[in-house]
């Protein structure tokens, strides 16, 4: 095969130290260094200016090579020839040398075909999208996008067999070989799923139908009558409103996660997503009901049985989310942050400016912050109302207007965002990209022996990276945060939330500290940061750090000293985020409980039962107790 040589001498052709390449079924890709196998991604760094490889394809019997894929940042992009790279010319460039040093990734894609397909074709659907400076959706500007990734299965018409399943490509291409001679059709599944390393299974269905999954079916034909099948998902708009099903939905949804999945990918080769299972229905509205009558009250993630899930919203005039890519990502990034990172948020109604849980407010804050970066996109906009006109927008890049510190949602996202873009403004001066948050994420911050929060996520970061300590520092302190020393507890924290109350009521310490078998302390659930009876408000959850001296029976017992009687004081004892030891019992001042510790840190978290669990109009107010743990 001939050879296309690419010499890498300016930012136009590579501006990064990492290929990624990724082969579809059919062939291999292989250098002197390197082969990737079919069905393969593999990572190929280039980091110094000795690098020269030339990357040529093996196609299996029925296949055939087209051609390098042409995208953005893809190499020998519509060449058909071996692909040959070489770093000559960066030795004495500083600014060639920069970019050779950081960690942005180009792509090199095989397009490989069957040599005869019998039916092959394109799918899409329609991407309505939003209207600039935060208007709603724009209906005149429809685009016709590919479905990318989805499992595509050629069905036999009179037996409904399945001949042959595949997946579309990053064009939304398809093809097929079957001998058939009958009537096929093309099925396309709301689903996109990978096996192997990396693996994912992202599937849409429909709560109001059973949890049915969607399908696109294509025309009954014979491959003969028929070979080139282009199949499309409508939008559904009728000019003023929704006239026809909206077969785009699901596949926008599926897209959208999809390229958020490829993301993580691309810094993770090694990812393991469970199975996302999310519901989508035209009938999901702003009510509370039942969820299989689509009254699901607002997208949200849930753990149902062990399995993740997803509800997004769908009813036209109420609230539309399957085009709103900031609220999907940001569901989708809850699902990430408890399977691959770790959240100890407890979720709930939360609105911006509260002063919330710090657990609450550091995954509220990365949903957001995080599921920006992925989409590159400062501005959060959620359409909504008659014609899906109005909005509810904001930019990651405004910090928190109300309430700033480390208990603010607002806070976090900003921190987020402003770690990961290039726009330097305030006390940012980092541009760090996704693969250092991530690997904070699933760092120290996965196994920290404190609860999640923006303390134990900057802990984290400064363990893999001490030398931003000063720049971190200055962007903490921006948001009201004390950043000269950060621990995963926040002990160093001077700055206390408006309203906080002195003594023993106070919210500093963020984790008031207990000795095992020594004196009781006394700490409090407090509710008037709780304005709305959530039961998810800074205060309402007392967290204890303590550390036991080594493997015994101990004793948990709680006392209240103060505030209404009648409170139900229950506790849990984590390490590491687990619960290991309880106490619920439904006394009315009292609590108590003996189980097996471990040696080392742990966190017990008490709340009042008629605060957290039941707040609202009979919670029991401020109420505090004394806390012991003794060994039996």
């Amino acid at each position: 095969m001939l050879r296309s040589t690419l010499v890498i001498l300016g930012l136009a052709l590579l501006s990064g130290c990492k290929i990624l390449i990724t082969v579809p079924p059919g062939g291999t890709v292989v250098s002197e260094s390197t082969f990737c196998p079919s069905d393969g991604i593999c990572e190929v760094d280039v980091s110094s200016t000795q690098f020269k490889e030339t990357f040529s394809v093996e196609t299996e019997p029925g296949f055939e090579f087209v051609g390098w894929r042409s995208a953005f940042r893809h190499l020998c992009g519509g060449n058909n020839n071996d692909c040959a790279i070489e770093t000559a010319g960066f030795a004495g460039n500083a600014a060639l040398m920069a970019f050779l040093n950081n960690d942005e990734i180009f792509y090199l894609a095989p397009i490989i075909v069957p040599s005869a397909p019998t039916v092959s074709g394109n799918i899409t659907y329609d991407r309505v999208p939003q209207r600039s400076l935060g208007q709603g959706l724009d209906y005149n500007n429809i685009t016709a996008m590919p479905v990318r990734g989805a499992t595509v299965q050629l069905i036999d018409s009179a037996t409904d067999q399945v001949l042959q399943e595949t997946l579309s490509d990053a064009a939304g291409a398809y093809a097929f070989t079957a001998n058939s001679t009958d009537a096929v059709f093309v099925r396309v599944r709301a689903q996109s799923q990978r096996v192997g390393t990396p693996n994912w299974d992202i599937t849409i269905r429909d709560n109001t139908q059973g949890d049915a999954l969607y399908v696109m079916d294509g025309e009954d034909a014979t491959p003969a009558d028929m070979p080139q099948r282009n199949l499309h998902a409508p939008s559904g708009w009728g000019g003023s409103s929704y006239t026809t099903e909206r077969t785009a939905g699901p596949f926008a949804l599926l897209d959208t996660m999809y390229d958020a999945t490829l993301q993580l990918v691309e810094i993770d080769l090694d990812i393991n997503l469970p199975p996302l299972q999310v519901f989508w229905s035209e009938k999901n509205s702003t009510a509370s009901g039942n969820l299989a009558d689509g009254d699901i009250g607002t997208s949200f993630h849930v753990i149902d049985n062990g399995q993740p899930k997803l509800y997004i919203l769908g009813q036209q005039d109420d609230d539309t989310d399957e085009y709103d890519v900031h609220v999907v990502v940001h569901e989708w990034m809850h699902y990430m942050d408890n399977q691959i990172a770790r959240s100890d948020s407890f979720g709930g109604r939360w609105g911006g400016g509260e002063i919330l849980d710090i657990r609450l407010a550091f995954g509220e804050g990365l949903a957001n912050g995080l599921g920006a970066a992925l989409l590159d996109n400062p501005w959060y906009a959620d359409s909504h109302g008659p014609g899906q006109q109005g909005v509810w927008s904001f930019s990651m890049e405004a910090g928190a207007r109300f309430n700033p510190g480390w208990f603010s949602s607002s806070s976090v996202q900003s921190l987020i965002y402003d770690l990961y873009d290039e726009q330097h403004d305030g006390a940012d001066d980092l541009t760090l990209g996704l693969r250092p948050i991530y690997a904070a994420l699933t760092g120290e911050h996965r196994v920290t022996p404190a609860m999640t929060s923006i303390f134990s996520f900057v802990d984290s970061l400064l363990n893999h990276h001490p030398e931003l300590a000063g720049s971190l520092a200055n962007m903490l302190e921006a948001e009201s945060i004390t950043g000269d020393i950060v621990d995963p507890y926040g002990s160093r924290e001077q700055n206390r939330p408006p309203g906080d109350r002195d003594g023993v009521q106070s919210m500093l310490p963020v984790y008031p500290e207990l000795d095992v078998n020594g004196n009781a302390i006394e700490v409090c659930s407090q509710t008037h940061f709780d304005f709305n009876g959530d039961g998810n408000k800074l205060g309402v959850d007392a967290l204890v750090r303590f550390s036991v001296p080594g493997f015994d029976q101990y004793q948990v017992l709680i006392e209240r000293t103060s505030g209404m009687f009648g409170s139900d004081p229950d506790f849990t004892v984590y390490r590491q985020g687990l619960p290991v030891l309880g106490g619920f019992n439904p006394d009315a001042d009292f609590e108590s409980a003996t189980g097996p510790l471990n040696a080392g840190p742990h966190i017990l978290n008490l709340y009042g039962y008629y605060n957290a669990i039941q707040p609202g109009d009979a919670n029991a107010g401020d109420v505090c107790y004394a806390v012991s743990i003794q060994a039996q």
